[in-house]
Formats: C-alpha cells, sequence, structure tokens
C-alpha cells in the first residue's frame, strides 16, 4: 500500500512538471516580431503605385481576444487609446496573424489597419483629421526584436515623431520605451500603436 501511494504521487508530481513544461512551452512560442514583404509582393506594390506598408507578424497560444490601439502625446502622457480589438479562438490555436499599418508620413494619421488571420482579414480606415498638422521633419520607430506574448501586457509596436523644425536635434526612442515614459519625449507631436493579449473574451 505505501509504494502505491508513492508510486501515484511520484505520477502525480510528474504530471504537474510536465504540464508546467507544456505551459512555459506555449508561453515561449507567442510572440510577437516584425515582418517584411517577400520580394514579389514588394513588386506589386511597386507596379500599382501603392505604399508599402509597416507588418508586424505574430503567433499565439495564449488568450482569447486581443486589441490593437493607438494613442497620442498629451502634455507628457499617452492619451486615451483608440481601439480595435478581435476575438481569438483556442480551436485555430497556434494563431498566426499578420498586421499591415499605412500611416502618413507628413502628419502621422493612420490611414488603415488591417489584421490578417487563419479565417481571412479584417480592415479598418479611420477617418483622416483634416485639420491635422503636417511636420517638416519626421521619424518612425518600430519594434525590430522579437517579443513574448504575455497576457494583459501591452506591447509597442511603432512610434510616429513629428517635429516642426526640422533643424532641430531631437531623440526618437525605442518603441517599448517610449511606452513607459512619455514624458522624455521631446517632439511637436508624437504616436504610439500597441497590442494586447487578453483572456478576458470580448463581450
Amino acid at each position: 500500500m505505501k509504494q502505491l501511494v508513492l508510486l501515484l504521487t511520484s505520477l502525480f508530481v510528474l504530471t504537474a512538471v510536465l504540464c508546467g513544461c507544456t505551459q512555459q512551452q506555449e508561453k515561449n512560442q507567442s510572440y510577437v516580431s516584425a515582418a517584411e514583404l517577400s520580394q514579389e509582393e514588394t513588386d506589386i506594390l511597386k507596379l500599382v503605385g501603392a505604399q508599402e506598408p509597416i507588418l508586424f507578424d505574430f503567433t499565439t497560444f495564449l488568450g482569447k481576444s486581443f486589441s490593437i490601439q493607438t494613442m497620442e502625446l498629451e502634455n507628457g502622457s499617452w492619451s486615451e487609446p483608440r481601439t480595435y480589438s478581435s476575438s481569438l479562438d483556442e480551436d485555430t490555436f497556434p494563431f498566426h496573424g499578420r498586421i499591415a499599418i499605412k500611416q502618413d508620413e507628413e502628419t502621422g494619421a493612420i490611414l488603415s489597419l488591417a489584421v490578417q488571420g487563419p479565417h481571412g482579414f479584417t480592415h479598418s480606415s479611420p477617418t483622416p483629421d483634416e485639420n491635422a498638422p503636417t511636420y517638416s521633419s519626421h521619424s518612425t520607430a518600430l519594434l525590430s526584436s522579437r517579443v513574448e506574448i504575455e497576457p494583459e501586457k501591452p506591447i509597442a509596436l511603432q512610434v510616429y515623431y513629428g517635429y516642426a523644425n526640422g533643424q532641430a536635434s531631437h531623440t526618437s526612442y525605442i518603441p517599448d520605451y517610449a511606452l513607459e515614459h512619455p514624458e522624455e519625449i521631446d517632439s511637436d507631436y508624437a504616436q504610439i500603436v500597441v497590442i494586447t493579449f487578453s483572456e478576458t473574451p470580448l463581450s
């Protein structure tokens, strides 16, 4: 009887360890990274005179939904976000997606945002502000490395910086630093795009 109890305890511990390993492996395989068009795709865009979008890929085994948010810099902090949300279906895990963003380089306005998933794609084209100022100098900092997905933790994809004075010297912070330290940004205008994966399903 004692041997049976020891055997069952060992099996329980082994199962728990294997479960923990599987969850950690799935977490490590859930990530967001920068993406690039193939040469064929780039050639097609050039052929039709279309602007090449900014691209990001993601793969996830985690979450029930995700949201893409855009925020503008206001008085040293990020404004209330404009949000695009989508559900995640566990039956499609691992969920592979691609995000495409087109942006007006002179104003920073998001012209279109598209997300491609296993069952097709969704597309959003915000109405641009006709009175938005233009900037004589601008820069865009992009996510450059693969970032692991953690539920409820936003991942900064890109930051647009607009400067009224193109002659002055400025600092363009990388996206994750800009997200955490908006008070240090010295540009006349800034807009950040982030993605957050959540364990909460869309209502």
